[in-house]
C-alpha cells in the first residue's frame, strides 16, 4: 500500500529573523522503509522535495537532490509536529511543521 501525501503548514525562520514565513507543504512517511519526505513550491514556483530517512526514532536527516540542501526533522511518536534545522545555499534556519490533514 502507497503511502499517504499529508497536508500540513510549514513555519520557516531564518537564524538572522523571527519567523519569516509560512506556506503549505506536504509530508509523506513510508512506514515499511522509515523514508520521509517533505514538498513544498518555493518562492519561484518550483516544487522542491527532501527526503531522507530514518536515524533514530522519528529523527530523520533529509536532502534536497534540486538545491544541494540539507535538514533535519524530529517528532514525538504519535505526534502531528515535526521540528529541525534545514541549510541551502549558504542561507540557514529553523521549521516546523504541522500536519493539518491525513491525506487521501
Amino acid at each position: 500500500m502507497p503511502s499517504k501525501l499529508r497536508a500540513g503548514k510549514m513555519t520557516v525562520y531564518l537564524a538572522d529573523a523571527e519567523a519569516s514565513f509560512i506556506e503549505e507543504c506536504y509530508l509523506r512517511h513510508d512506514s515499511q522503509t522509515d523514508v520521509l519526505q517533505v514538498i513544498y513550491t518555493d518562492h519561484d514556483g518550483v516544487e522542491v522535495a527532501y527526503q531522507g530517512s530514518q536515524i533514530g526514532q522519528c529523527h530523520w536527516r533529509l536532502r534536497c537532490l534540486q538545491n544541494g540542501g540539507e535538514a533535519s526533522l524530529h517528532a514525538f511518536p504519535g505526534s502531528s509536529t515535526y521540528e529541525g534545522w534545514w541549510v541551502e545555499g549558504g542561507i540557514e534556519g529553523m521549521w516546523r511543521i504541522v500536519v493539518e490533514d491525513e491525506g487521501d
